[in-house]
Parts: structure tokens; sequence; C-alpha cells
């Protein structure tokens, strides 16, 4: 190859070759086996939504370190509750199955002591394999691989197993997708994947109020930076209208282990707090309106003002279940809390 930039786009061609997406644009047939896979579970309405949390303060230890262990059995424990099914194995297959290519998002931004934690993500792709998704067939992304790498992962843009990779190592779709007010390019993983699995943190952003499950996906466009203005409303509701999110997005995993109440979206040690939860369901209002709950009673005991009182309030939350947009749950009273 003649320059960095060629030796990268071929070795994330072969990449996606192996995962059967290379050379696959919007414009062009999809590849045999890529359609959407309709889950058994019912999809997100602004009836109804169940959210479970569970916490253990203890899989947080005083230097900041995961007890794996304990995290897999909470994660073990989440999932089975949410889906109702007596053993985790079923409850991973009641949302995946053997036919899913998925695309599992986590956010990197705020470096290692403020993101996805990688031991969760590597526990979410084992239940992804324990319902019979191929290794070869899940993906771990997020907006660069520069975020990636200085939040504990291993970028792995080919060979066997899962993969981990940046938008700008596999590129943007060339159509722009206008939904509402929104105009954007979707990273290929996802317009590619047959399913996806949102892994949010749990933090205060400065524009947006709150980012959790809404938000975590202005890592899977190509215009992030555009999208910001009077506090990113309507547009991270906007957003998560589009086709591609609603039909293929099967979990949402929040990383509540450590959550930011106030100065984020970057780490602020000040304001973080060893939480020690995570919040699972397959209704991503839902997650954020039980997060942002989480937010202010944090805020409120550390004797902060609430977002609301300080104009940050995130009004995306309750627009994305209006009756416009129907993306989920917003009404509280009509989520069911279960905790484990």
């Amino acid at each position: 190859m003649s320059n960095d930039s060629s030796r990268r786009e071929f070795l994330v061609t072969l990449g996606l070759a192996a995962w059967g997406l290379a050379g696959c644009g919007r414009n062009q047939q999809p590849v045999a086996g890529a359609q959407i896979r309709t889950p058994r579970a019912p999809s997100p309405t602004p009836d109804h939504a169940r959210v479970v949390i569970a916490r253990r303060p203890d899989v947080v230890a005083g230097d900041g370190s995961i007890n794996v262990d304990l995290l897999g059995e909470m994660l073990d424990a989440a999932v089975t509750a949410l889906a109702q099914q007596p053993k985790p194995v079923a409850a991973w297959q009641t949302y995946f199955g053997p036919d899913d290519r998925v695309a599992v998002k986590v956010n990197t931004l705020g470096g290692a002591m403020s993101s996805t934690h990688p031991q969760l993500a590597q526990l979410v792709c084992a239940g992804l394999q324990s319902a019979g998704v191929a290794e070869s067939n899940i993906i771990v992304y997020d907006l660069l691989n520069e975020h990636l790498r200085a939040a504990g992962y291993e970028v792995k843009l080919t060979g066997p197993g899962v993969r981990c990779m940046g938008n700008d190592a596999v590129g943007y779709e060339d159509e722009v997708t206008v939904v509402r007010q929104v105009g954007t390019r979707f990273c290929r993983l996802v317009t590619n994947c047959t399913a996806i699995v949102n892994m949010p943190l749990l933090k205060d952003h400065d524009l947006a109020g709150v980012s959790i499950a809404l938000k975590n996906h202005f890592g899977s466009i190509s215009n992030p930076n555009k999208l910001h203005t009077n506090h990113c409303t309507p547009y991270i509701a906007d957003l998560n209208c589009a086709p591609v999110l609603r039909s293929k997005q099967r979990l949402i995993i929040c990383d509540a282990l450590r959550v930011g109440y106030e100065g984020g979206p970057t780490f602020k040690p000040q304001y973080t707090v060893p939480y020690g939860a995570i919040i699972v369901s397959n209704d991503p209002v839902a997650v954020d309106v039980i997060g942002l709950e989480i937010i202010e009673q944090l805020r409120a005991k550390h004797g902060l003002q609430s977002l609301m009182a300080l104009d940050r309030a995130p009004r995306y939350i309750a627009m994305a279940g209006d009756s416009e947009r129907r993306v989920g749950c917003a009404d509280r009273d009509k989520i069911e809390l279960v905790e484990v």
C-alpha cells in the first residue's frame, strides 16, 4: 500500500468482508442475511416499559477496579429479569439469534475514568455468543479509534473473534438520512448490522442535560457537532426516530458503575460517585427517564440545584416519547422499575 490511509482501508475491507459487509452501502443491495430479524420481545411503545436495575455497590472497589465475576452475575440477573426468562441463555435468546450481526455501541468520549467499562462490554459480547451469535459477527464500536484506545479497548479491525473499531475506521454511508429536523449519515456498521446493543454511560452533560441511551447514538453519526444547539433539542429525539435505529436496537445496557452527576460530559472526579449499577431495558426513553431520576437524586444529595432549576433539563426525553415520535415510554407512571 502506498500510504497509511490506503493500508487502513484495505485492512478494514478485509474485516468487513469477513462480516459480510464489504462494499455494501445504503444505495446498494443488502448482503444476504443482513435483513432485520424481528425479535420475539415486543418493541418499545409510549404505553408501557420495563426497566431493570441491578445494583451492588461492592462491584466497584475503593481503587476503582471492577469485580468482574460480580458484574457478570448482575448482568445475568438483569437480562433474565427483563426478559422474564428462567435462565440467562434463554433471556439472551429472547433478543438475539445465530442469524444476527450485532453492533455494540459503547461510549468512550470521556477516557478511562468516564467510559463504558470494557469489562462490561466483554460480558455483553459473551451473552450474545450464548444466544448463538458468532463472535465474528459482533463488532464493538464508537466514534473514533483513539477514543476506544484511551478508554482501555483494544482496537481490532481484522482477524478472528469479536472486532472493535471506530467510525473513522469503517466510514459512513454516502447517502444522507433525513428524519424530522435531523439530516445525517449513519456509520456503516449501523446500517449493515441486523441488531444493536446500546451501552451508554449514566452522566451529566453540560449541553444536553444528561447523556444516556438516547444521546449515545450521537456516536453513530457523521455530524454530532451540528446537533448540540438548544440543549440538543429536538435533535436527540428526532435522531432516535430513524428507522435504522428503531428497527435494530434490541437492548440498552447502561453502565452506571460510576455516575458523573455534574460537570459532564468530561470526567470530573469531584462530581463522580461509585454507584455500582447497570440499567437494562429494551426502551431507550424509559432508560433515560430512570437515569435522569438517579442523577437528580445524586445532585440533591450533594447539595446541587436540579437540572430543571438550572434550565438544563433534557426536554428531548419527553419529546422522544410523545405522540408524534413514539420512540418509547416517557411517562414515569407507566415504567415498571424492577430492582435485582
